[in-house]
């Protein structure tokens, strides 16, 4: 059965591409839509409406943890129990991440809500962006539990052998997103308040797609009630594969937090204020986050692959299919890198604001925090190989260095000694330690990859 599945014997390449070109398409969509977004408040509301939404946007970081903590390890765990040929523990896995994370959602947005004015405060907000800030939080938040069921369906819709589907059902919530945002923001008169609800809508839709998909359409995977009360037992498994992106994510947060307490606090003692650095460094991140994502696109297109062939044994192709996908994610970061160098201030004129100060700042943020970011296609190929080969220690502590260790110890350490530039220049020294350290890590792993194969070939 399993030499006659696709993932073990379709050529590599075209498979992989396969896999991929939808997961990046979704990725890239939802990535544009959260530009397009910024364009739309920009547009409307000027630099303080965009550093508002990226003081925010921490919880939807946080909330993206807590998603992929059972999304992605559910994800990896129906891999490998499939490729083990045990479909029964893969849909009790299924049914279990959902009901649990229907329940993790519902708690965070309740705790969001209930302690809105701190977490901003804390996130970074500054008196003067605190109404945009409540104003645009309240609504994302009441709308989590609809956008994290929404991502942990998406991963299932995947590994249930439908890409396109997933793209499909991101693709319609992002476009939505993207023709309501002028509708709610301007026509309706809603300002930042429209941009929110614009996003909960979107997503509401991308969710029914979802649902409809497991109810018409699944192939192996389908909500039983029973399966959730008997799945979990296969709980502990799923977060042990999911906690690596979801502490990933969490330490995301975590130095997305310093870093936006640094930007206000080292920005007010400069020409620039608190609000310009803190929607140029929100500019920066959401723009290179097209190109991370296209990255990311590549290596969760990779998983099902890696995870299929390696519970079947086949390291030849476990090993390929990585080396691959590690050629396709440098190759689209050496070529998103030369557009952000070479274009900054044609991409920062974008977002409505042609003041000369914010057009200098921007332009030197681009060209700093991201000037390592050329070597981002070894570190996210290698992060996420790990996940999907059931090695979620070592993902975990490639995450957790380069958050905890990396970003915030460049952050404080440069910010002390360089104010401002600092605090920009720390992001370039995160991007250059981490590909070291996945370098270092790749390396061991295909000597290890080599080492299963010459075991398997002489037994």
């Amino acid at each position: 059965m399993v030499r006659d599945d696709p993932l073990s014997s379709r050529p590599i390449p075209g498979l992989l591409l396969s896999y991929a070109i939808p997961s990046i398409i979704s990725m890239l969509i939802g990535a544009m839509y959260n530009v397009i977004d910024q364009m739309f408040i920009g547009h409307a509301l000027g630099y303080d409406g965009v550093a508002a939404t990226s003081v925010a946007w921490i919880f939807i970081t946080v909330a993206d943890a807590v998603a992929l903590l059972f999304g992605q390890g559910c994800a990896a765990f129906i891999s490998i129990r499939l490729g083990e040929g045990n479909r029964d523990a893969a849909n009790k896995a299924f049914c279990c991440a959902f009901a649990a994370l229907a329940a993790a959602s519902v708690a965070f947005a309740a705790a969001g809500l209930l302690f809105l004015d701190p977490l901003l405060r804390l996130f970074g907000a500054s008196e003067s962006l605190m109404d945009y800030c409540r104003a645009y939080s309240g609504i994302l938040l009441a709308g989590m539990p609809i956008y994290m069921s929404r991502m942990v369906l998406t991963f299932g819709i995947r590994v249930d052998g439908s890409p396109r589907f997933a793209m499909v059902s991101m693709m319609s919530g992002a476009v939505l997103n993207i023709a309501l945002d002028p509708l709610f923001i301007t026509a309706f008169r809603m300002g930042i308040r429209g941009a929110a609800a614009a996003t909960v809508l979107s997503q509401a839709i991308a969710l029914a797609l979802s649902v409809g998909y497991f109810v018409r359409h699944s192939r192996l995977l389908t909500f039983r009630l029973r399966d959730m009360k008997r799945g979990f037992s296969t709980l502990r498994g799923i977060l042990k594969l999911g906690l690596p992106s979801f502490s990933q994510q969490l330490a995301g947060a975590a130095s997305l937090t310093v870093l936006n307490n640094s930007l206000r606090y080292y920005g007010a003692l400069t020409v620039y204020g608190s609000g310009i650095p803190l929607s140029s460094v929100g500019i920066v991140q959401k723009v290179s986050g097209i190109m991370l994502n296209i990255m990311l696109g590549i290596a969760i297109g990779a998983q099902p692959i890696l995870g299929f062939n390696y519970g079947a044994g086949n390291i030849s192709r476990v090993k390929r299919t990585y080396l691959f996908s590690i050629l396709c994610s440098s190759l689209v970061a050496a070529a998103c890198w030369a557009g952000l160098m070479l274009f900054p201030r044609q991409l920062l004129l974008l977002f409505g604001d042609d003041s000369e100060l914010f057009l200098e700042f921007g332009t030197f943020a681009f060209r700093s925090y991201l000037a390592a970011m050329l070597f981002a296609g070894i570190y996210t190929a290698t992060i996420q190989y790990f996940a999907a080969v059931d090695q979620a220690e070592k993902t975990l502590v490639m995450s957790l260095i380069r958050y905890l260790v990396f970003q915030l110890g460049f952050l404080v350490l440069l910010a002390r000694l360089f104010g401002l530039s600092g605090v920009l220049w720390s992001g370039c020294a995160a991007d250059v330690a981490s590909a070291a350290v996945a370098v270092v890590l790749f390396r061991r792993e295909l000597g290890r990859l080599n080492g299963l194969e010459r075991e398997a070939l002489q037994s």
